[in-house]
């Protein structure tokens, strides 16, 4: 097992012990799949703490419910917080767990149309 492969299985092992409810249902291929993937993320974004890390990879895979993850205001509020570049990392993620995670979707959401937010495109789980 090579360095990155023994860090993505650390990664997987610590979604999975923090959030073993959330994980049961996807299989160590599928959470290996899109650790992967957000990781490759983390720099870009900036996200280097690893309690940091750890947040970001469990807000998009665990955290937003399915109704979030297909909301193109959601997903538009997400983008846009993620590449806030005056803000760090910490507050970034303070702002989505406290403002995003466990509040419903609006059933008249807003079509706000395509809006520019100059940061990664994030994965589609």
């Amino acid at each position: 097992m090579s360095d990155r492969e023994g860090e993505l299985e650390l990664w997987v092992l610590r979604l999975k012990g923090r959030f073993p409810d959330q994980t049961r249902e996807l299989t160590t291929q599928e959470l290996q799949r899109r650790v992967k993937v957000l990781l490759s993320l983390c720099e870009p974004l900036q996200i280097e703490d690893e309690h940091d890390v750890l947040r970001f990879i469990a807000l998009l895979v665990v955290q937003l419910t399915p109704e979030q993850r297909n909301s193109k205001l959601i997903e538009g509020v997400v983008r846009r917080v993620l590449a806030a570049e005056d803000w760090d990392a910490e507050k970034r993620l303070d702002f989505l767990y406290e403002h995003v995670v466990g509040r419903p979707v609006s059933e008249d959401e807003p079509d706000l149309g395509p809006t520019f937010v100059p940061a990664p495109d994030l994965p589609r789980f």
